[in-house]
């Protein structure tokens, strides 16, 4: 748009001037006879694209001017939008930092703190505008793998090495804390040269918990487990399942006889319709003889009975897959509220195949509040206690399991007449991998998987046991438990 300097009621500076204001950004181009050089520096602040002197050569000069505008608008309109979509770009960076659920620390060669996110001031300790821009090699590298970074960052900073052997790499390490204490991390870094510098961008991850676990949860123990539920669940199911599939056979051959009949039934409805009363005669005799050799009015009495006893057997069968899924809690990945009573049930009719031979079960089961727990968790705690409880007692015995609750927690005991653990034994008890059991019969792990489940939940297993006489297992856990 052309803008002539002096216009009747203003000026065109007050125009530009008040465009810009109203953030209108509509390019300019400034005429006037005037050669002030003030006013051209003032047009050109208020946005004017060109400030031209109205002379002779204006008319040749304006059609370059006019195009060399559109040329400049085009060029801003395109850096515009690079610089907004830059600056997008980053700040959904920035919000992928600070939200990730890692740590994620960004470090230049020479120690400085370049990024530090929200997850990173909650694992370490230290706050982000404490550390950027600070070396904090001392701080956050433990003193025992110092020297082997330093090697790699001068190999690094040299560059005599290759950074693609480095990059996307995840490995186990140890970092410290504002606190001073080690905590085992898992990292994920990668190494790239940004604006002449080399920069290491880390994501690292807090494995604290899952270092606890690991040394707890060994696959042969999680194996012989599944193995003692297997086949404990496939003998429940065999019974219903074997009589269900003979039902089955039995009705195969009911219907056989069905269709025979109802074959002969149909010949004689034709030979009615045909009139042929000597066939007639001689299908009707042939029912009746079928009916008579087979008994039908038994088999249309025992084919109810069959179906009432298949539909019972199928029942059980769901009932045992219901109890199974209640026990492990398959569709459960955390925290919930749960019947601590009700889940000792649901291990009980899994493990059942473990106990009914040589165990009676007395159950005294108090007032329970509602837990906040991992109930696939603790049912295999309460497995490991009962089926142990049951190899203590070599003939007949007793497992009593008692539940009660305090004002702060529920306590759950399991108490056997079994053989008892020798005195020496009892401190050894939740080491992992111990076990008094025979080569082969056990790993050593059924407690010590307890004990951390329990530990987990913040409760505590404490144990009792006397040589000839039994053993009492106290679980204590916490109504105001939080763990996660």
């Amino acid at each position: 748009m052309l803008l002539d300097y002096q216009l009747p009621d203003q000026n065109g500076l007050q125009i530009l001037e008040s465009l810009k204001n109203d953030n209108y950004k509509i390019p300019f181009i400034m005429m006037t006879a005037c050669g002030d050089e003030k006013v051209a520096v003032e047009a050109m602040k208020y946005g004017a694209m060109e400030y031209v002197i109205k002379d002779s050569a204006l008319q040749e000069r304006l059609p370059d001017l006019i195009s060399q505008s559109i040329q400049k608008i085009y060029a801003n309109q395109i850096l515009e939008d690079i610089e907004l979509k830059y600056q997008e770009s980053n700040e959904r960076t920035q919000l992928i930092i600070d939200t990730a659920a890692d740590a994620f620390i960004s470090v230049s060669m020479d120690g400085i703190i370049m990024e530090w996110n929200r997850e990173a001031e909650n694992v370490f300790g230290w706050m982000r505008e404490e550390v950027l821009g600070s070396i904090m090699i001392n701080e956050l590298i433990p003193e025992n793998t110092r020297s082997e970074i330093n090697k790699i960052t001068e190999s690094i900073i040299n560059e005599d090495i290759d950074i693609e052997k480095l990059n996307n790499r995840c490995f186990h390490t140890k970092l410290k804390c504002r606190s001073g204490k080690e905590i085992p991390v898992e990292v994920s870094s990668t190494i790239i040269k940004s604006h002449g510098i080399w920069v290491t961008n880390a994501f690292v991850r807090d494995i604290s918990n899952r270092k606890k676990m690991e040394s707890r949860l060994v696959q042969s123990e999680k194996m012989a487990s599944l193995g003692q539920l297997a086949a404990g669940v496939a003998h429940e199911i065999n019974n219903p399942i074997g009589f269900v599939s003979s039902n089955v056979k039995t009705l195969s051959e009911y219907i056989d006889v069905f269709k025979l009949l109802l074959e002969k039934y149909q010949s004689y409805s034709d030979c009615v319709n045909q009139g042929d009363q000597e066939l007639q005669n001689k299908l009707i005799k042939e029912i009746n003889e079928l009916r008579e050799q087979e008994d039908i009015e038994s088999i249309i009495e025992d084919t109810s009975d069959l179906l009432k006893e298949s539909d019972d057997g199928l029942i059980r069968v769901k009932d045992i897959v219901l109890n199974l899924k209640s026990f492990v809690r398959l569709d459960e990945t955390g925290s919930i509220e749960a019947n601590i009573n009700e889940c000792i049930e649901a291990t009980l009719k899994i493990v059942w195949n473990e106990l009914k031979y040589n165990c009676e079960i007395v159950k005294e089961y108090g007032e329970l509040p509602m837990l906040q727990c991992v109930p696939g968790q603790l049912n295999q705690v309460f497995m490991n206690l009962l089926v142990n409880a049951s190899h203590s007692i070599k003939e007949n015995g007793i497992i009593t399991i008692q539940t009660e609750a305090t004002s702060s927690e529920i306590i759950i005991r399991i108490i056997d007449t079994g053989e008892g653990i020798p005195e020496e034994n009892l401190k050894e008890l939740f080491t992992p991998f111990f076990t008094t059991k025979p080569v082969g019969q056990g790993t050593g792990l059924g407690l010590s998987i307890s004990y951390g489940i329990v530990e987990k939940h913040n409760g505590r297993i404490d144990v009792e046991s006397k040589v000839g006489k039994g053993s009492c297992f106290t679980i204590h856990l916490p109504l105001n438990n939080s763990n996660e």
